[in-house]
C-alpha cells in the first residue's frame, strides 16, 4: 500500500471506485466510463480547487481499505499540508500510480495463472 506523509504521520492512498467516483465530479463528469477522460484531464489540466478534495478521496479510500480508524484528515488540514509542501500533490499522484501499476501487474499474472490450457482428447492409437 502506497502512503503519503503529512502533519508527520504517513496515511496510505488509494485509487478505487469510491475515489474516482468521488473525483469525477470535480472534473466535470459523470459516468465510471469517463475515467479515462478523467485520468487524461488530471494529467494535462489539473483544476486548482480539485486538488485538495482529490488528496481527500484517495486518504479517505486508503484509510478505509487499509482499516486505519485515525481521523480522515479534513480538506483544511490537506490544504494545509500542501501550503507546507506542494510537492505532497506530486508525491500522492505517484504513490497512486504505483499502488495502480502493483495490482494492475498482478491482475496481469492472476490473469496469465487462470488461462485454462486445453488438453488434447486422448486418442485410442498408441
Amino acid at each position: 500500500m502506497s502512503t503519503v506523509k503529512f502533519k508527520d504521520e504517513e496515511y496510505p492512498v488509494r485509487w478505487d471506485f469510491s475515489a474516482i467516483k468521488r473525483t469525477l465530479p470535480l472534473f466535470d463528469l459523470r459516468f465510471m466510463t469517463e475515467v479515462e477522460k478523467l485520468e487524461e484531464k488530471m494529467a494535462k489540466e489539473f483544476p486548482a480547487d480539485a486538488i485538495c478534495p482529490f488528496l481527500h478521496n484517495i486518504v479517505r479510500s486508503g484509510m478505509r481499505y487499509t482499516g486505519d480508524e485515525r481521523e480522515v484528515p479534513t480538506l483544511d488540514d490537506i490544504e494545509r499540508a500542501v501550503d507546507d509542501d506542494m510537492n505532497l500533490i506530486t508525491r500522492a499522484v505517484e504513490a497512486i500510480y504505483q499502488s495502480a501499476t502493483a495490482v494492475g501487474t498482478a491482475k496481469a499474472v492472476g490473469t496469465a495463472k487462470a488461462v485454462k490450457v486445453k488438453k488434447k482428447a486422448p486418442t485410442s492409437k498408441p
